[in-house]
């Protein structure tokens, strides 16, 4: 929402520097945003699903795989969004308007954050003894030690080197 506002202000006037400026740090908070829930959300999911439990025999005798099942409903669901969202969402916004056509995913995406969070009391939660205490700490550690890394790295380019061939 804030981006299509942004979006429009800056349509309406492009020599603005803010409007612009904003413009790009919506767009980086969009991407940093699908970066950290997009993989994640797919591992939650399996991860829900318990690996000891009876699983129920096929015809052959052979068990059925759970998160096998889970996967393939998971990337029918993805597919089936692409889908929907390329052909009927363009269709409304084209022929009902881009208010509507944007106000359909965002009554979607908010009914499904109001279950995603009704639902929070039946997952199953494991801890994991890899996990440090202060994840804050192991951030900052990584990041000293990636910007070090850059700021160390010293690259020479030969200047003319005559084993060096150009090709035209």
């Amino acid at each position: 929402m804030a981006l299509t506002s942004t979006a429009l202000s800056w349509a309406r006037h492009p020599t603005n520097k803010i409007s612009s400026s904003y413009l790009f740090w919506s767009l980086c908070l969009i991407s940093l945003g699908q970066g950290g829930y997009n993989p994640s959300l797919q591992a939650f999911g399996a991860d829900q699903i318990a690996n000891d439990d009876a699983l129920p025999s096929t015809k052959d005798g052979q068990k059925s795989n759970k998160k096998s099942l889970f996967f393939q409903w998971w990337y029918f669901g993805v597919c089936g969004g692409s889908l929907a969202g390329v052909t009927v969402m363009s269709y409304i916004q084209d022929t009902f308007g881009w208010v509507l056509g944007f106000a359909i995913p965002t009554i979607a995406m908010v009914a499904s954050i109001l279950l995603f969070w009704c639902g929070r009391r039946i997952y199953a939660y494991k801890q994991d003894d890899a996990i440090s205490e202060r994840p804050s700490r192991d951030i900052v550690r990584s990041v000293k030690e990636v910007l070090s890394k850059l700021m160390n790295s010293r690259i020479t380019l030969p200047n003319n080197n005559p084993e060096v061939v150009e090709l035209e």
